[in-house]
């Protein structure tokens, strides 16, 4: 875990400026090739008509701290930056936690100003250090620019007895959708608190508000949300739901940062971990399964397939391909038969946890009386002793063996139901899978219907 806490910022101007050598007419790769300096030089030779300023808060430093710099370039050269520390006076250096942008920076012959965020909690922990060294690299494309360090620095890091402080635990990749968030939040006096959360698709350069639904993640029946969170002075347990498909909809190594507060600001924070997040609409393994299935229901275009969506996010399967291979062919060959989702109005959204009912047919007094959402097309069939596959651009979304040597066995009119206790595992084993016996609402009192559960969770096996 990473922690921080935010301080006021007293402006301070370091001139980083030496006298160094031009590199001349040489070639970038002499610069490189030239270059024995170590670390603290970059590609190639130093600069002579360069400069850097760094701006270090005044006095002893904590938590978050800006810095602002300025690189002066005649030639408004793009530079890139680097920023290390020492706690040795200067035996050893490392990387220093920096958020904001170091790559790609403007300069410009007056001076263009930048800055960045030191997290200092993550480099130094919560402790007292003392004639700590500070550095910033500078680098244009094949020359260094004057380095720029400070030493005897004084970073203070110990928790205040009066702040509140929040641990957060980082999530097991992959989450999607709405993430669980466990946490707990402590303050001496046990004070009520506010929290913020952001996030991070950059590795913690930038972050972002997080939407929060304020829903009930714990099963109290009130609504866990960021205003009026309880606390202890050792610390107490909460959740937060995190919206994070509402943020984006892609797949994305994520940081996540929950700070606290008692008034009008924060007073402390927690950086978790790097974890995936995969919100990519388009299905992944898995995400999508077989549900339910009547291969032989005893009418005209009555036979069914339902899909459920077992992700925690939105899933477009437009472009989805429903294949079938009979029992002796090989899956090596092309399908038996096969259909490809291609909704005319351009997508196939399923929501978490919802069901897509495919059908031969729409006609309730030829299907049975369901209601299919999509119906595939004429030569398609849907047939038992078959291998079932769902496939995008040849990846294998789900598959589902319904051979009769294996014991499947279909009766006419009644389908075959996955339990829903195999919907995190198991669900393509034989032994979760039963048939169906509540009868499929009738469209009228003539019309007969198969027993079923399409477009509904199926019955818990005996």
């Amino acid at each position: 875990m990473i922690h921080h806490h935010l301080a006021p910022s007293r402006l301070r101007i370091l001139p980083g400026m030496l006298a160094l050598t031009c590199g001349g007419g040489i070639s970038c790769q002499d610069f490189q090739q030239a270059d024995s300096a170590g670390p603290d030089t970059g590609p190639g030779f130093q600069a002579c008509d360069a400069s850097a300023m760094l701006v270090f808060p005044d006095g002893t430093l904590s938590g978050n701290v800006d810095l602002a710099f300025q690189l002066t370039n005649p030639d408004g050269e793009t530079a890139w930056v680097a920023f290390s520390l020492s706690l040795d006076g200067g035996e050893t250096w490392k990387d220093a936690t920096i958020e904001g942008s170091t790559e790609d920076l403007s300069s410009s012959a007056q001076g263009q100003a930048h800055s960045v965020t030191w997290l200092s909690r993550a480099d130094t922990g919560d402790e007292l250090q003392e004639n700590l060294s500070f550095k910033m690299v500078a680098h244009s494309a094949c020359v260094t620019w004057p380095l720029a360090q400070e030493d005897g620095l004084t970073v203070d890091n110990r928790q205040e007895e009066t702040a509140c402080s929040v641990q957060l635990q980082t999530p097991a990749s992959p989450q999607d959708g709405e993430v669980l968030l466990s946490f707990t939040a402590a303050h001496p006096e046990s004070a009520q608190v506010f929290l913020n959360l952001d996030y991070s698709t950059d590795a913690g350069h930038t972050f972002l508000g997080a939407s929060l639904p304020g829903t009930d993640c714990d099963g109290d029946g009130q609504a866990d949300g960021d205003t009026q969170v309880s606390t202890s002075p050792d610390g107490t347990e909460h959740c937060l739901l995190w919206d994070s498909q509402d943020d984006f909809r892609s797949d994305e190594n994520v940081i996540l940062r929950l700070a606290c507060g008692t008034g009008l600001s924060e007073e402390y924070s927690t950086v978790s971990d790097s974890f995936q997040v995969q919100n990519d609409p388009s299905p992944d393994p898995d995400e999508l399964i077989f549900s339910e299935i009547l291969p032989e229901s005893g009418f005209f275009a009555g036979d069914y397939l339902e899909i459920h969506n077992r992700s925690n996010h939105q899933l477009d399967l437009q472009g989805t391909e429903l294949a079938r291979w009979k029992s002796s062919a090989s899956t090596e060959a092309e399908p038996s038969v096969a259909w490809t989702i291609d909704y005319i109005a351009g997508t196939v959204v399923l929501e978490p946890g919802q069901y897509l009912l495919l059908a031969a047919g729409d006609d309730p007094a030829e299907n049975g009386c369901i209601d299919p959402d999509l119906t595939w097309s004429s030569d398609f069939t849907l047939n038992a002793d078959s291998l079932l596959r769902l496939r995008l651009k040849d990846r294998v979304i789900t598959e589902l063996p319904i051979y009769d040597d294996d014991g499947w066995d279909f009766s006419e009119g009644v389908a075959m139901g996955l339990d829903p206790a195999c919907y995190d595992s198991g669900w393509d084993e034989l032994s979760c899978w039963c048939q169906e016996s509540a009868q499929i609402d009738s469209c009228d009192e003539s019309s007969t219907t198969a027993m079923g559960s399409p477009g509904a969770p199926s019955e818990s096996c005996p």
